[in-house]
């Protein structure tokens, strides 16, 4: 058997969220009472568990601790959800640590060899019940849907299947919206992860979605998804002030998965 020598996902989760809470002093680890860790690919041998090693190895005791797995590209909106309601709903926690990696990144909706990115990707955000200090967006919803008769990453796409699936992922998007009380053109900025470009297009178009309200993040990196990026994407909105109002932020997965999240000026 040979020895991996390179890091797993685990230790670039640990390595990651281990440096948040270095360069946060004001997050007291004992009040961290939920850790959701959640990844695409998978790369831990079975009996490991990730979010129980996090919890070891950060030393967060008190935290629920538990993961979001596999749920193609889409696992860090569940996650984020999960978090949201472990702060506003019954359990009224004070601070949520999701913990994002990948290893084996999966290839986008595109099935074309310049839509596969493969990389190591890692994440990590703090949320709190009340506005974060010093941020200029807060997240203040995050949902998730399954498309029906969205083709995966291996079929081939048509024109026709695009329009239909647009019109879908618009009506998703605009319900999720209207729980949030907004409207699409309201939205300030808008911003798409992962979703191939020309489906990203119709639904923006179809949501009446201003061209100047569309986001472009100046990663490098275009296609794809990991856990992490939707994480990276809401770091990057909140410290670059990319939007002056309500933002939001979505992505489909390879087999009808949709998940989005809204932000607010706090």
């Amino acid at each position: 058997m040979r020895r991996r020598r390179e890091a797993s996902a685990a230790t670039l989760a640990c390595q990651t969220a281990s440096r948040l809470l270095q360069q946060a002093p004001a997050v007291e680890k004992q009040k961290v009472q939920a850790l959701i860790y959640c990844h695409e690919a998978p790369d831990a041998r079975i009996p490991e568990s990730t979010a129980g090693r996090l919890q070891h190895e950060l030393g967060l005791a008190q935290a629920r601790a538990f993961s979001v797995s596999q749920c193609h590209n889409t696992s860090a909106y569940a996650a984020l959800d999960l978090a949201l309601a472990l702060l506003h709903g019954p359990e009224q926690i004070k601070l949520a640590l999701v913990v994002a990696s990948d290893k084996l990144v999966f290839p986008s909706m595109k099935p074309s060899t310049d839509s596969l990115r493969f990389g190591d990707t890692a994440a990590a955000m703090v949320l709190t019940r009340d506005p974060s200090p010093g941020s200029s967006l807060q997240l203040v919803h995050a949902r998730l849907a399954h498309c029906d008769g969205m083709p995966n990453a291996f079929e081939s796409w048509n024109q026709a299947a695009k329009a239909g699936i647009a019109v879908r992922c618009a009506d998703f998007i605009e319900a999720s919206l209207r729980e949030c009380g907004l409207a699409a053109d309201r939205l300030a900025g808008v911003l798409n992860c992962g979703t191939d470009e020309t489906l990203a297009a119709r639904v923006h178009s179809t949501l009446g979605i201003h061209a100047s309200a569309i986001l472009n993040r100046p990663t490098g990196r275009s296609r794809g998804t990991s856990a992490a990026d939707p994480i990276m994407a809401i770091e990057w909105l909140q410290a670059k002030g990319a939007a002056a109002g309500p933002a939001l932020l979505w992505g489909a997965g390879n087999n009808g998965e949709l998940g989005c999240c809204v932000l607010i000026p706090s």
